[in-house]
């Protein structure tokens, strides 16, 4: 019985020092998740969502690099919703758009991206890393969706009828 007993209490206290640890390491990366995303992160974008012929959602995202250095990726996160503004989530929602393109400082791109689905009609589109030339990072482009969605800044999202 005794042993019984020094066993379960063995196991209880690993227990509660796994929680205790893995609680401050949650407040840590959390902070460390909010701190890639502070700061100005170099560009202005617009997103426009659009319905092609087939009646499938376009999403088209207009950036601007505000900076003095040279863009060569950006990466945005997707969240399209339907009419009755519920999340869209299947198989064929892909929630990232990015680019490799190169833009020049002070230069100006557009992307597309067409969502497989006739019910998305509008979403909420977070930019959550811009990658310069000379190997700088805006942003975290490994972020997990619940960094994004907490800390990264949205965009403005125009909905073409």
């Amino acid at each position: 019985m005794k042993k019984t007993t020094t066993i379960i209490a063995s196991v209880i206290m690993m227990l509660l020092c796994i929680t205790a640890f893995s609680g401050c390491n949650d407040n840590e990366n959390n902070k460390q998740d909010e701190n890639y995303f502070t700061g100005d992160s170099g560009i202005s974008a617009l997103a426009e969502i659009s319905e092609n012929s087939l009646g499938y959602a376009n999403v088209d995202i207009t950036i601007v690099n505000n900076t003095e250095k040279e863009i060569a990726a950006i990466k945005f996160y997707i969240v399209p919703f339907d009419v009755y503004g519920e999340e869209i989530s299947h198989s064929m929602i892909v929630n990232e758009i990015n680019t490799d393109t190169a833009i020049p400082a002070g230069g100006k791109t557009k992307i597309s991206k067409l969502v497989y689905d006739t019910s998305v009609k509008t979403a909420e589109i977070y930019a959550y890393s811009v990658y310069f030339s000379d190997g700088t990072e805006w942003g975290n482009h490994n972020a997990e969706p619940s960094a994004i969605l907490n800390y990264a800044p949205t965009l403005t999202v125009v909905v073409k009828s």
